[in-house]
């Protein structure tokens, strides 16, 4: 366990924060207690304001005691202190601690946060947020109001929202709902107590309401990742055993052996979108960074870079990413696998624009287009899998993520088929030429009698 406390003060960063003054507001982040036996992927976003420096010792002292209470259920939870603007120069405070309030969760995760807001003007504040930002659930603690109710709604007016996700509002005053929700949508709690018995309820309330959805047939999730998807579908694999059954005999193991990896990541995006558990992500993930750095390797041999010092490189930087995709846990490990797998395929995606720049072949052009078209529309689907997850509340779920496996597999295989050909160019004498498999499906046919000597 961990705690990183930094305070942020400053004006006018930026173009987009040019009109209006940043206050200082401190951010503490503490992960999850590693003795907890069932770590929550979700994060917690507590968010309280201060007026004065006078009340900045007690909030800290009562910010800290919750993150070490969330800390020890399993939790991961960032702490935002934020200082109020003067209201008598900022005629809009609430878009002030809005952007500031944005700003500040741009750390975290793309997993939407449960937000829990202590204190009136902190629940106009998190409204404002739900409203734009998506969110796994929204907790209000009101306490009673410390400023005019006349000025409380001119300052920080209140901001509708859909409630597509739970919400639970915590009070000592049974009329406490916003004008726009109905009881039907909201949970309350009358509460005549302080901040621990809070605790105690809100802890009961997220292990019914909102924890239950991390429970799954096979039992709770340890994935650091789910995605916008319906969980416990299958994956497609047949791309692989069909490009191995393709190009064995005309291309040989080189090709076939990256097809065979592609089966493996198949394989265990089975496993790992059947269960959401860690162990069964990491043969989604980790075959990932293999067959990148296998496909990096077989590119730098393609240009002259066959060295035995490359080959060495790579094999240490392929481990290095197992490493760091494997022993990590929770966001710090979806960081650390995105990185490291991102490295390489764009790597491996520069020595592929280098063979496409000396192809004559129209027809081997076409597929390299056409590769590039589908990895474009499989990275799109993916930022809007990953960043938007909150609009299917209100649309059919088209399942964004699945087709994003889809693409990629369509994408990887013409430009499989694309490079495999102008290696064989090189490398085979004989005919080789592009066939279509059903009339729909291109791969590299050789009539052949002999081959180069490799």
């Amino acid at each position: 366990m961990f705690i990183l406390s930094k305070r942020v003060n400053y004006n006018a960063i930026s173009l987009k924060y040019l009109f209006f003054k940043r206050n200082k507001f401190m951010l503490t982040k503490m992960n999850a207690s590693e003795t907890c036996s069932l770590q929550r992927p979700t994060p917690i976003l507590l968010l309280n304001t201060i007026k004065t420096e006078n009340e900045k010792s007690q909030q800290e002292k009562a910010v800290k005691w919750w993150q070490t209470q969330f800390s020890k259920e399993g939790y991961s939870t960032i702490s935002i202190l934020m200082s109020l603007p003067d209201d008598s120069k900022d005629k809009e405070p609430l878009k002030t601690c809005y952007e500031e309030l944005k700003q500040a969760t741009s750390e975290l995760s793309f997993f939407p946060p449960l937000m829990i807001s202590s204190g009136e003007i902190a629940c106009r504040i998190s409204q404002k947020f739900v409203s734009n930002k998506p969110v796994s659930g929204l907790i209000m603690l009101k306490h009673e109001k410390s400023i005019h109710s006349y000025l409380l709604n001119k300052l920080y007016p209140t901001s509708e929202f859909e409630p597509y996700f739970p919400i639970l509002i915590i009070s000592s005053s049974s009329s406490c709902l916003p004008n726009f929700l109905n009881n039907d949508c909201v949970d309350h709690i009358k509460l005549n107590e302080e901040d621990k018995n809070a605790f105690n309820h809100v802890i009961q309330w997220m292990d019914n309401i909102v924890t239950d959805q991390s429970i799954g047939f096979w039992g709770p999730i340890t994935s650091s990742v789910d995605w916008c998807e319906k969980n416990y579908s299958l994956a497609m694999v047949a791309l692989g055993l069909l490009g191995v059954a393709l190009h064995h005999k005309s291309l040989g193991w080189k090709l076939s052996f990256s097809y065979l990896l592609i089966v493996i990541v198949g394989i265990g995006s089975i496993l790992f979108h059947a269960t959401l558990q860690f162990q069964h992500q990491m043969w989604d993930e980790v075959p990932m960074v293999w067959t990148a750095c296998y496909l990096m390797w077989a590119l730098m041999n393609e240009h002259g870079y066959n060295n035995k010092l490359y080959t060495i490189g790579i094999a240490f930087y392929c481990v290095f990413a197992t490493y760091v995709t494997s022993a990590n846990k929770g966001t710090t490990q979806f960081f650390m696998f995105q990185t490291s797998f991102g490295i390489v395929m764009w790597s491996d995606l520069y020595f592929v624009l280098k063979i496409y720049k000396d192809v004559k072949n129209k027809q081997i052009i076409k597929l390299f287009h056409q590769g590039a078209l589908f990895l474009i529309l499989a990275i799109s689907v993916w930022l809007f899998d990953s960043n938007f997850c909150f609009i299917f509340n209100y649309i059919p779920n088209p399942q964004l993520h699945a087709w994003w496996h889809i693409l990629m597999c369509i994408s990887l295989h013409y430009f499989y088929v694309a490079c495999g050909h102008e290696s064989a160019i090189r490398e085979i004498k004989g005919k080789v030429e592009i066939e279509y498999f059903l009339n729909l499906i291109p791969f590299v046919h050789v009539t052949m009698d002999e081959k180069k000597q490799q």
